[in-house]
């Protein structure tokens, strides 16, 4: 799953920040990532677009979440990269005794095991082309995102996406 992540969002040369920084000009960065703890994990994306390219935004995100999952999976060299990417980063993520402590605390929260990362570093060292794409098989289905929209919002502007349902949240109630 971290290999499918980094290609779709998870580093900056991601399909996502491709498409949407490069191609469309809608944002400086687009980042995905998963959190970690016992059980699902959850899937964040976040970026900052400005109000009247949200839809296409999110349509985008939606777009290229499909691709990856049916019409275009990931290629070699997007695997090789992604790959060969997480595990240089991987290695950097425990150089201080700040990181160290924060990543094994992470654990002990959440009641993993203390080999836990080891364990990831070398299924990640040893994953293939082929292990990715079936084990990613369906995993960001549009009917399992919710979407998190801050800003200005003109109710009737958002009714063109395809959500059941939208909640509107007073900021005040959070501060």
């Amino acid at each position: 799953m971290s290999i499918f992540n980094t290609i779709l969002g998870g580093q900056f040369t991601s399909r996502l920040n491709k498409k949407m920084r490069e191609e469309k000009g809608y944002t400086y960065g687009v980042k995905t990532y998963f959190f970690l703890q016992k059980g699902n994990l959850p899937w964040f994306l976040y970026s900052t677009v400005e109000l009247n390219k949200t839809i296409e935004a999110v349509s985008d995100i939606l777009s290229e979440m499909d691709k990856m999952n049916a019409e275009v999976p990931p290629t070699k060299e997007e695997f090789e990269g992604a790959k060969n990417g997480f595990l240089a980063r991987f290695i950097q993520n425990f150089e201080t005794q700040e990181e160290k402590a924060l990543k094994f605390g992470r654990l002990i929260a959440n009641g993993l095991p203390l080999d836990f990362y080891e364990k990831h570093y070398e299924r990640f060292a040893k994953a293939t082309l082929e292990e990715v794409v079936e084990n990613s098989k369906g995993v960001f289905k549009k009917e399992n995102i919710s979407f998190l929209i801050i800003g200005d919002v003109d109710k009737s502007y958002f009714k063109s996406l395809p959500f059941d349902e939208a909640i509107e949240l007073d900021p005040k109630e959070f501060f």
